[in-house]
């Protein structure tokens, strides 16, 4: 569901937006900041001889213009950075969908709400959540890109490969999840609460046009997620044992709820944009089976 046009009614404001997730932090430790230009978090200030802490304030919001060049920044960097996608385009597919979707953004909610200007607030988005429907967009160049990465890499996997076609009756959503490795663990919960009530809300509300309501009735969810295999000795902290034997380790542990939850489990090695394995990652509900070294996992 696109943005509201002059004229039509004003789309309803989700309960669960703009509510406030505070949390104190040490001085120097687990700060959140902004990214630097290679998508990793920017290191933190040295700590003074006067440390304590500071509260940080986070908040939920839909999806907008605004926040288009801070998406694309989380997205190039993250799970799908290695492959060759037209991150523009997911971009705008993702805040131009307000209906379903969250943004986490920091700053002074206090002067926010007081009517400071926009440009004197220091405001940054740490994460979002978000899960496009692959039959809605099938026709966007970043859509048909991803199906064509997701069948080369499960031809011997037929389970998933009915899911990644993008056609069907099947209502296939694929979750994007992004933010900042030291966003407060207490923040995932809600966001993911969010994602349920925005699908709740677009199946029932009156203001989704007719023809767009069935693609929000979600059959199967696809997810991938960075991981890394391992071996039993480096820990079981975060990790999944495939069918095949194969040690998966999460880099965020809301991904390895997703997997065990998923019915099926898979995973390939990522390849960087310039030919090298890097990281991999996993997916959600429906995924495939076996990993080596630096992957990138289905669910």
């Amino acid at each position: 569901m696109t943005k509201t046009k002059p004229g039509s009614k004003p789309k309803r404001k989700k309960a669960s937006k703009g509510k406030v997730h505070k949390t104190k932090t040490k001085v120097g430790q687990g700060t959140v900041g902004k990214r630097s230009t290679t998508g990793e978090p920017e290191e933190p200030a040295p700590s003074t001889k006067n440390e304590g802490t500071f509260q940080v304030e986070f908040q939920f919001f839909d999806p907008e213009e605004e926040d288009f060049h801070s998406v694309r920044d989380l997205l190039c960097s993250g799970t799908l950075g290695f492959a060759e996608l037209d991150f523009s385009g997911l971009a705008n597919s993702i805040v131009d969908q307000v209906n379903i979707g969250t943004m986490v953004k920091s700053g002074n909610p206090d002067e926010a709400r007081s009517g400071v200007d926009q440009e004197d607030e220091d405001v940054t988005l740490c994460g979002m959540l978000t899960i496009l429907n692959l039959q809605q967009f099938a026709n966007t160049t970043w859509c048909k890109s991803l199906a064509t990465l997701l069948e080369s890499k499960a031809k011997s996997e037929k389970q998933l490969l009915q899911y990644t076609r993008c056609s069907g009756q099947d209502q296939v959503g694929l979750i994007l999840s992004e933010r900042f490795v030291n966003l407060p663990l207490e923040v995932i919960p809600a966001m993911h609460s969010a994602i349920l009530e925005d699908i709740k809300w677009s199946c029932t509300t009156e203001y989704c046009p007719p023809e767009e309501r069935p693609f929000y009735f979600f059959t199967h969810f696809l997810c991938l997620a960075r991981c890394q295999a391992v071996t039993e000795d480096q820990g079981p902290l975060q990790s999944l044992q495939l069918k095949n034997g194969t040690l998966l380790q999460f880099s965020r542990a809301e991904e390895l709820v997703l997997a065990r939850a998923a019915s099926f489990v898979s995973s390939f090695p990522q390849q960087s944009k310039d030919g090298r394995k890097a990281s991999s990652f996993g997916k959600k509900r429906k995924v495939e089976g076996d990993v080596k070294g630096q992957e990138t996992a289905l669910l």
